[in-house]
């Protein structure tokens, strides 16, 4: 005589069981499909995929190009090649390698990073195949300016009776002391400077430099002669002359025609104005902005 009763009773107890059979076969699912995809999409060219530059001085005569050779090796037990090697941005650059890389053999991949600004560049370079998946090579480094002094505008072009506004922005990067610049107008010039303002604090992980701000006028008495001029700079030993082109007067003392330049405030923080890249703009006059100011 079978015993209902106790069937009953067993039945809820293996209900759990079944769950955790369930739960079980669908982890071991999920991870066979896990290490499947990793065989598959896992680089068929093994070797260090990432070059960190470090710091990388620019000079003041242009960017600074800096070059690291990927070593790689293949180990994938059947030969590759390589068919296009595609940098993510206009400062990475491949140098010619020899695409065919043979069973166990080595490939060299010369990378090239240009830093023209102050800051951290990162860039990768996508590898593709004929046969094989894609892959991806990382270089990145932090971009220094020799000179850290920028100059807004480049060029002052003003009448007798005038005035100008410049702007002088230092660069810095650590805590410590700022030195800045001292500001030299020539005879018969008057300068009023402003006060130094911080406009941005130095950022270690993206290597952004910090900014401080000093706005001067310029000023021309009426009766000051027309032609070229200047005013001299110095600053950690390092001076040039900012060039200052007088036109003639027009009427007489400060009741002269003004341009809408006249009230300009030139703001660091704008690209347009703070020229990190010597590429951005090139002066008609050497010395016109920080890039032609000579390094120590």
């Amino acid at each position: 005589m079978v015993d209902m009763n106790s069937s009953q009773q067993d039945s809820p107890a293996r209900r759990p069981m079944n769950g955790l059979l369930l739960i079980g076969g669908v982890l071991l699912l999920a991870l066979f499909v896990w290490l499947a995809v990793q065989w598959f999409m896992a680089p068929v060219l093994s070797g260090n995929r990432h070059h960190d530059f470090g710091l990388v001085r620019i000079p003041t005569e242009g960017p600074a190009y800096v070059t690291h050779v990927f070593r790689l090796e293949n180990h994938s037990g059947r030969p590759l090649k390589i068919k296009r090697a595609v940098p993510s941005c206009g400062c990475t650059s491949v140098d010619y390698f020899d695409p065919d890389v043979p069973v166990d053999g080595v490939v060299e991949i010369p990378v090239v990073l240009k830093l023209k600004r102050s800051a951290r560049e990162r860039s990768k370079v996508t590898l593709t195949f004929d046969e094989a998946s894609p892959m991806t090579l990382h270089v990145e480094g932090v971009g220094r300016l020799e000179n850290p002094l920028i100059i807004e505008p480049p060029v002052v072009t003003m009448r007798p009776g005038q005035s100008r506004p410049v702007s002088l922005t230092v660069q810095f990067w650590e805590n410590g002391s700022i030195q800045y610049p001292v500001v030299k107008p020539a005879e018969g010039m008057k300068v009023t400077e402003g006060r130094w303002k911080k406009v941005r604090q130095f950022d270690p992980d993206t290597g952004v430099p910090g900014l401080t701000r000093m706005t001067f006028q310029l000023s021309l008495p009426g009766d000051f002669a027309p032609g070229q001029n200047g005013v001299l700079i110095e600053m950690a030993n390092r001076e040039f002359t900012l060039p200052v082109m007088i036109r003639p007067g027009v009427g007489r003392g400060p009741d002269v025609e003004k341009d809408e330049t006249s009230d300009k405030v030139y703001d660091p923080l704008k690209r347009t104005m703070l020229q990190e890249n010597p590429e951005d703009e090139v002066p008609v006059v050497v010395g016109t902005n920080s890039s032609a100011i000579p390094s120590r």
